[in-house]
């Protein structure tokens, strides 16, 4: 039996998670951009754990960069998360100690 009597060899490609390589990324630029706004960072805990769960899960794809991109995006909006509660816990608080403060604050934002 020769080589060219022999039927060719098809082989399927391994499947790759690069689509949740790509959520991964996704999710940390949503949850990076909207980390800093108030309220809407509550909700984007939800986003940036997803972020998390599919940047671990797609590090085993083969656009491994934009996983670790996602993943760090993701890492870096629970600090900014952290940062924006304590900010606006803080400012809430300081504003409702004293309610003529209300009026000294919209002049410093000029509004």
């Amino acid at each position: 039996m020769t080589a060219e009597s022999l039927p060719p060899v098809v082989t399927t490609p391994a499947r790759s998670n690069s689509g949740l390589a790509i959520a991964s990324l996704v999710l940390g630029i949503l949850s990076f951009c909207g980390s800093g706004l108030p309220y809407v960072n509550y909700c984007l805990i939800l986003v940036l754990l997803a972020g998390i769960v599919t940047g671990i899960l797609g590090l085993k794809s083969s656009k491994k960069g934009m996983a670790i991109a996602g993943l760090v995006l993701s890492i870096l909006s629970i600090c900014g998360v952290v940062a924006s509660i304590i900010f606006w816990t803080g400012v809430g608080n300081t504003l409702l100690q004293d309610p003529t403060q209300w009026q000294d604050f919209l002049n410093q934002l000029n509004y």
